[in-house]
């Protein structure tokens, strides 16, 4: 493997488990929460730099379906990255530089929307590409049998089950919707038990735009 794919690889998956760690603010302190979001946002830029021919290629060629789906959960990452920028900037009074007196109750909004909308997203995106993660493991293993194939698809479909119930189970939709503004998440289940539960929502998310983008180019 090339080492500018494996860089990329790496960026990905850095970018994923700050994810999940900044979706575990409740058990973090404040400049942690502060300096993994700078981190999140320096890796998200590389991430573009390595994509920006997707940019270039924007306003080129025909859509169909397919790639129409891609552009808009691209383009609401995009939207919710700049959304936690912008918020995370006004909350942490321009990263202890300078005092913000001003729009902190818009900018504590802005951050729980663009936080759960962008895990969203970004694990959405993370399933539009999970096809390519697949190819690349099936290049590197052997053969896998009808049995293992069956396996590992029940596999997912239960951590898609679990996910759907963790979603339920935390009301994220009640934050998604912002008829809730501050979290009020079990601390009974301890780290370990939250990062586990958005794992699986993430799973969930995964499995929706994997399978439902196959399901459409098969309806296609």
């Amino acid at each position: 493997m090339k080492t500018k794919m494996i860089f990329k690889i790496a960026v990905d998956i850095g970018m994923t488990m700050i994810m999940l760690l900044q979706m575990a603010y409740v058990f973090a302190d404040y400049r942690t929460h502060m300096w993994l979001g700078i981190a999140e946002f320096i890796l998200y830029i590389i991430h573009n730099i390595f994509n920006r021919r997707w940019y270039a290629a924007l306003f080129k060629g025909k859509y169909n379906t397919i790639r129409t789906v891609h552009t808009v959960i691209n383009i609401a990452v995009l939207a919710s990255m700049a959304g936690l920028m912008i918020s995370g900037i006004i909350l942490s009074n321009a990263f202890g530089l300078i005092r913000i007196h001003t729009g902190r109750a818009f900018a504590r909004q802005l951050h729980m929307l663009s936080s759960y909308w962008g895990f969203a997203f970004m694990s959405l995106h993370l399933g539009l590409h999970w096809g390519m993660f697949m190819e690349m493991a099936r290049n590197r293993i052997k053969p896998m049998s009808k049995a293992q194939i069956f396996a590992v698809r029940i596999a997912a479909c239960m951590i898609a089950l679990i996910g759907i119930y963790a979603f339920i189970d935390n009301e994220i939709i009640s934050y998604m919707l912002l008829t809730r503004e501050f979290a009020g998440f079990d601390m009974t289940k301890g780290l370990a038990g939250f990062i586990a539960e958005h794992i699986a929502m993430m799973g969930m998310y995964i499995f929706i735009a994997h399978y439902g983008t196959a399901l459409l180019s098969k309806i296609k």
